[in-house]
C-alpha cells in the first residue's frame, strides 16, 4: 500500500461520513481516570454531545463531560476505556445511558484497542428503538 492512500484528510473524511459515532481517546495514565483525553470525535458523537470540535478535541473527558464522573454508569464506561487501553482487546458495553444538561439517550457502545494508550469507541443512538421495544413489551403484558 502506498503512503498516499493513508492521507489523514481522507481518513478523517471516512470517519466523518460513517453512519455511527466513532471516537478516539488517549489514556495517558492507567492509574488516573482523569488522564483520558479526546483525540478525535466524529460529527455523530459531537451532535449527540451537543458539542463542537473546538470544545472537545485535545481536552480531557473530565473537562468536557464532568457528569461522566458523577454517575456509576459513566464511571464504569471510563474505567472500560482505561482497561481496554491497558489490556487490549474489545469490550461491548451493550446499551448505556448518556446524558448531560442538553441531551439524554440510550446508546449501543463498544470500546476497542487501537494502539498503545489509544482506544476507539463505536456508538449508536438506540433511544427510539429501545423505546419501541418497551412499548411493545408493555402492550403485550397488558394483553395477557
Amino acid at each position: 500500500m502506498n503512503k498516499q492512500s493513508l492521507n489523514p484528510k481522507i481518513l478523517e473524511l471516512l470517519l466523518d461520513s460513517l453512519p455511527l459515532g466513532v471516537g478516539v481517546f488517549r489514556v495517558n495514565d492507567f492509574d488516573d481516570l482523569k488522564s483520558i483525553k479526546y483525540v478525535y470525535i466524529n460529527p455523530i458523537i459531537l451532535h449527540e454531545m451537543r458539542k463542537t470540535k473546538e470544545e472537545v478535541f485535545g481536552k480531557y473527558i473530565y473537562e468536557v463531560a464532568p457528569e461522566a464522573y458523577e454517575h456509576e454508569v459513566g464511571l464504569q464506561v471510563i474505567k472500560t476505556y482505561r482497561d481496554v487501553a491497558r489490556f487490549k482487546g474489545s469490550i461491548n458495553l451493550g446499551v448505556v445511558e448518556y446524558s448531560n444538561s442538553e441531551v439524554a439517550g440510550l446508546y449501543d457502545c463498544s470500546v476497542h484497542y487501537l494502539q498503545e494508550n489509544y482506544i476507539y469507541i463505536q456508538l449508536k443512538n438506540v433511544t427510539e428503538a429501545e423505546s419501541k421495544i418497551k412499548e411493545r413489551t408493555s402492550l403485550s403484558a397488558k394483553k395477557n
